[in-house]
């Protein structure tokens, strides 16, 4: 009986609800999660690569370098906190070997209005500046 309902757990095709960055690369919503990888190399945001090849040491420095060439895209950039005034807070850490809270000023900059709501919560988005600058 255990085998039959491993067999139908196993033709079972799991559907992957993508995130807003991949579905408008693939420019779909859901796709099964065994065409993941043949839907990203056809766009050309994945490459095969074979599995002697890539265990070289020059094709892992040649992986390197272009991965160390490749234009970074900042995730942060669509929301153009640079624009936002650079703000004093407080920030609290909390150290579970003390079981002690500390406390320290930083810079932050954060969006006034929040990007989600909960029961007890509202999340706005917010990034802590570089104390080195």
């Amino acid at each position: 009986r255990s085998g039959s309902v491993l067999a139908a757990m196993q033709q079972q095709k799991h559907i992957l609800h993508l995130g807003p960055g991949l579905r408008e690369m693939l420019r779909v919503d859901t796709i099964p999660e065994d065409q993941l990888v043949d839907a990203l190399a056809h766009v050309g945001a994945l490459k095969r690569v074979d599995a002697p090849a890539a265990r070289t040491g020059k094709a892992l420095w040649a992986l390197a370098k272009r991965a160390a060439q490749a234009p970074q895209v900042d995730p942060w950039d669509c929301h153009r906190l640079w624009e936002l005034p650079t703000q004093l807070c407080e920030r609290l850490d909390f150290d579970p070997a003390t079981g002690e809270w500390h406390s320290m000023d930083t810079l932050v900059k954060m969006q006034a209005e929040p990007f989600a709501h909960g029961a007890m919560r509202e999340c706005f988005r917010l990034k802590k500046m570089s104390q080195f600058s």
